[in-house]
């Protein structure tokens, strides 16, 4: 890592502790209530069927899509029953992106049409609102500030165990990582995986995730605590192409669930999603 980018993770770090600490001072003078009490309540008439619905409408158009695309790009089929060569990796990377768009956009399209009707208040019973607006800004920018230092020991904490079980494992990298450092990836193809991890990604996981899922469970296990350390696991494992990243992930997800129900609205946990993907994509290309 190049040293500037060192400085500014130390930075960071440093004031994700002071963040931290002064989080825990004020909880502490406050009597240590408890994170999830008198949280806002959402009315809803969700099911496991609708919810399952919504995950099932982000699959089908990823397969329709991924099927769509190969059939598009497949040429004549070779002479003499040869086998068709391997896709290049800047064609796969292309369309990686437009899959992903793709899924992403029918999957919240999804959700939001079941939210409409499941809530109370429709979309702004789910969170999706610009009351208190600004108190959601405050809470992302100062939970993914706070976040950093937490992360990074998870971290390294994750790596070193997967190191001394399985010595000589190779971790991989995020594949959307992988594709950008392709250069014959077409001019597109880097713009859409930017947009879709810091735009629609946050938007779409964090609607079905905390909006869908958390809400869903919260009712279910008729406890908050319950719902959104389920929520967060299931968020950890889903992500689980990187097992270095599941238990940083988790704790992530923990922090966004406690966010959604302090808060009542997406804001925050959509805004501290994008900041942390948008970094991670950042941070990787500024290393090269």
């Amino acid at each position: 890592m190049p040293r500037v980018l060192e400085a500014l993770a130390f930075l960071q770090a440093g004031l994700g502790l002071a963040v931290i600490g002064v989080v825990i001072r004020f909880w502490w003078r406050a009597g240590r209530p408890g994170l999830l009490r008198h949280c806002p309540i959402r009315a809803h008439r969700l099911t496991l069927a609708w919810v399952l619905a919504c995950s099932l409408a982000y699959f089908v158009t990823a397969l329709a899509t991924r099927g769509a695309l190969e059939a598009f790009s497949a040429g004549p089929a070779p002479a003499g029953g040869s086998q068709p060569t391997e896709a290049p990796a800047h064609r796969s990377a292309t369309e990686l992106s437009v899959i992903n768009a793709a899924a992403q956009l029918s999957g919240l399209a999804a959700c939001l049409l079941v939210a409409g009707f499941s809530f109370r208040r429709g979309l702004g019973g789910l969170g999706l609102t610009l009351d208190g607006w600004r108190r959601g800004l405050a809470w992302g920018v100062l939970g993914w500030t706070a976040f950093e230092p937490v992360s990074q020991l998870l971290l390294w904490l994750s790596t070193l165990a997967i190191g001394v079980a399985a010595p000589g494992y190779r971790l991989p990298e995020h594949p959307t990582v992988e594709y950008l450092r392709d250069p014959r990836i077409p001019w597109f193809a880097p713009a859409l995986l930017y947009l879709g991890a810091a735009v629609l990604a946050p938007v779409a996981e964090e609607v079905f995730f905390r909006g869908l899922v958390q809400t869903y469970l919260r009712r279910v296990l008729r406890s908050r605590r319950y719902a959104v350390a389920t929520t967060a696991a299931i968020f950890g494992v889903i992500h689980g192409g990187q097992p270095q990243a599941v238990l940083p992930l988790i704790a992530f997800a923990l922090l966004l669930g406690v966010c959604y129900e302090r808060t009542g609205s997406l804001v925050a946990p959509v805004l501290m999603h994008s900041l942390f993907n948008s970094q991670s994509l950042l941070w990787q290309a500024l290393a090269g």
